[in-house]
């Protein structure tokens, strides 16, 4: 692999910290890349499967860490992906540690825009999975199930222990979260009289108890039955035949994948405990992929698109969390903030003056306008019905009256001109500059009262609060 052309690539600084936030304790191997795919971020699990310490992940291009016939999707195919409402794309391939040797890896791979600057940033999620040990032909028909891209997660799960019932000749199987020691039902198949999700059992009246205890597979068959008591679990089914195996997360275990019956008339071998290890680390895996799936969700939600629909604009939850980093990055530099609420004037009467839809394209016309006016640093999004709120960074109020009274001057000189309409617009706004230790809520409040107070005075104007 070759040696690192820069130290640190340009990602924004402030969605690495916060994405690191969520993904540092996750254990799934996590890296993010820059828009170079250049690799910024590689939490502890990342760092630990691939045999590296940070600084010989940090700055070098995400392919070093492929086979040389492997390759990151490009974006097109992972903007198509989020454009399906999936938000990722996941495949197999091998991948490459730091020593040069390789393994069998599922990747999830997503990219999340940093909203401030453009910005694009890849999301790798690795799972090692050539840990697996059953016959070809158990792997091949496990595979076709467990990684079909058609089938959602719950759906992939139901599928295995179907195959797991099917090839252990068990009516029921069923997956168990682990919390203290009671094992919960949050999967299962089989007949009506068996597991159901939801039920609870506790750890030492089930034969879960010796898989975790000796944090390996366990079984109850025709031949060790007479070692291991009958157990029953709850008032419902009795189990005398029994596979299971502990699900590795991490470090941890977070609880059974078992299979069962209600005679101990089954007979498993090596090959059966090879196959439910191998299943379980499979499960194992899964829910890690869709816990890294929420957390990718999360992300989102706080990174990606969050536009009003008439406007293309910010929306308001986008709009109070750039308020708020704004506020913060101010702080800590000793530097100004301030904000305007700018509202349209007789917004309410435009449609009953000017037919349908007018107040709504006034709107749009003076978004336009803002886009138009402020700087690349200022930020402007839909903040009510009617009102557009302006963040200006390192922006005295002294500085926002000007710069807000330009653009009043060039809306009352443009009106808004179209095929459907040709109105005289202005608005009112106020504006308010951050103290350094005023909250939020507390800037806002000031910029509205002076927006009501440039109203009261006239319209088409702007105050300060």
């Amino acid at each position: 692999m070759h040696d690192m052309d820069d130290k640190r690539p340009p990602a924004s600084e402030l969605l690495r910290t916060i994405l690191a936030r969520l993904f540092v304790q996750a254990e799934q191997a996590v890296l993010f890349a820059d828009g170079g795919r250049r690799i910024c971020f590689a939490n502890p699990a990342a760092l630990s499967l691939f045999g590296c310490q940070e600084s010989d992940m940090i700055g070098r291009k995400a392919s070093d860490f492929f086979t040389e016939a492997q390759a990151l999707p490009s974006e097109d195919v992972l903007q198509a992906s989020a454009d399906l409402g999936q938000g990722y794309r996941r495949y197999l391939g091998r991948r490459r540690r730091a020593d040069g040797s390789t393994f069998d890896a599922q990747t999830l791979v997503a990219t999340i825009r940093d909203p401030r600057h453009e910005e694009l940033l890849y999301i790798e999620v690795v799972h090692d999975v050539s840990v697996w040990s059953c016959s070809d032909q158990v792997l091949h028909a496990l595979r076709r199930v467990v990684f079909d891209p058609g089938l959602p997660f719950d759906e992939r799960r139901r599928a295995l222990l179907a195959f797991g019932c099917e090839h252990f000749g068990t009516p029921y199987g069923a997956i168990s979260e682990l919390v203290d020691n009671e094992l919960t039902v949050i999967d299962a198949t089989g007949p009506d009289d068996g597991f159901h999700i939801g039920d609870a059992f506790n750890r030492g009246d089930t034969y879960c108890d010796h898989a975790i205890e000796r944090n390996a597979p366990f079984r109850r068959d025709g031949l060790t039955y007479k070692h291991v008591p009958l157990r029953r679990y709850g008032d419902r089914v009795e189990v005398g035949c029994y596979i299971g195996c502990p699900i590795p997360m991490g470090r941890r275990v977070y609880g059974t994948l078992y299979f069962a019956g209600h005679e101990a008339d089954g007979l498993f071998g090596q090959a059966d405990l090879d196959l439910i290890a191998a299943l379980a680390q499979w499960v194992g895996q899964e829910i890690g992929i869709e816990n890294s799936i929420v957390l990718l969700k999360q992300a989102r939600e706080q990174f990606g698109p969050a536009t009003d629909a008439l406007t293309d604009l910010s929306d308001r939850d986008r709009l109070e969390r750039q308020l708020q980093d704004e506020i913060d990055r101010a702080r800590s530099r000793q530097e100004p903030v301030s904000v305007a609420l700018l509202a349209v004037d007789d917004f309410e009467t435009l449609d009953a003056q000017h037919g349908q839809g007018a107040g709504e394209a006034a709107l749009d016309h003076v978004a336009a306008l803002c886009n138009e006016t402020l700087r690349a640093s200022d930020h402007v999004g839909r903040w009510d019905d009617n009102e557009l709120l302006l963040l200006l960074p390192d922006t005295s109020r002294a500085q926002a009256l000007v710069t807000i009274e330009r653009l009043l001057q060039a809306l009352r000189g443009q009106g808004m001109v179209s095929e459907a309409w040709h109105v005289d617009i202005t608005a009112s706004a106020g504006v308010a500059e951050s103290s350094g230790e005023d909250s939020a809520q507390i800037i806002i409040h000031r910029a509205d009262i002076a927006r009501h107070l440039a109203r009261s005075n006239g319209r088409g104007r702007v105050e300060a609060g």
